[in-house]
């Protein structure tokens, strides 16, 4: 689909946005701040030899704001499934699906101030990524965790923003029992989205593991739904699990950071 909507949280209420220009599915998007970056993702979820999407920008001008379509010098192969955060001054996009394979090791940062692409594919043995996997900023680092050619192994990555370069990661004990695709970021600790009643928290400071949160969730949430921080919560909304999408969200507040 195309469509777009906003969650306000202090009316509780939804509102519709501007539509993206292309419909995708399968795709990754980012928050700067001031707007949001997508790019990306199969124009046929059925299909995917339909991966191509390309990268659009949503700038909240006027009630419903406004999707423009971005076309940047060096734009990285186009792809599907596959893993993006923003740095805080750049959009990185990492690995994924094509047409061709299943798991692919290129990867490129979009800056929005020079409206261009730099490289930042991996040339390490193993660096392919694919299946579920995700990645999160840790100071001037990128860490890459899950994925590869054949599943979903834990096996991590680490790029280096200040000397572009990649380098392995030992990630720490337990990963492989944690990682899904769908976590928020509250800058000291992601949570991730496991199970039903089952919500994962790693946190920075320690490159840890903390205890799981079991507290119920919501009836009838899914786990594959959209997740963002709101700057005080996390709120994640929809997904399949296995059947068609459901209209069915949830707000989760953390405990205190250790």
């Amino acid at each position: 689909m195309n469509s777009v909507a906003a969650y306000d949280l202090a009316t509780d209420t939804w509102s519709t946005l501007a539509p993206l220009n292309a419909a995708r599915c399968s795709h990754g998007a980012a928050s700067t701040g001031t707007s949001i970056l997508t790019f990306g993702g199969l124009s046929d979820c059925s299909n995917g030899t339909t991966e191509g999407p390309g990268l659009e920008i949503f700038m909240p001008t006027g009630a419903a704001g406004v999707w423009q379509t971005v076309v940047a010098i060096g734009a990285p192969e186009v792809r599907y499934i596959f893993a993006s955060t923003w740095t805080g001054n750049a959009f990185f996009v990492y690995g994924g699906s094509t047409n061709l394979a299943p798991a692919i090791l290129s990867g490129a940062l979009f800056s929005p101030t020079g409206v261009n692409w730099s490289d930042a594919s991996c040339s390490l043995a193993g660096c392919e990524r694919g299946g579920y996997f995700s990645a999160f900023t840790d100071g001037p680092l990128i860490r890459v965790w899950g994925g590869g050619p054949y599943g979903n192994a834990p096996a991590g990555l680490v790029y280096s923003t200040t000397n572009l370069s990649w380098s392995g990661w030992a990630v720490p004990s337990g990963t492989s029992g944690h990682l899904a695709q769908r976590f928020a970021d509250d800058g000291r600790r992601l949570y991730y989205l496991t199970a039903a009643n089952l919500l994962s928290i790693y946190d920075r400071k320690t490159s840890s593991w903390l205890s799981n949160d079991t507290s119920p969730m919501p009836a009838g949430f899914c786990t594959e739904g959209a997740a963002a921080w709101t700057g005080a919560e996390l709120v994640a909304w929809s997904g399949s699990c296995g059947v068609a999408p459901i209209s069915v969200g949830g707000r989760y507040q953390p405990p205190a950071p250790p």
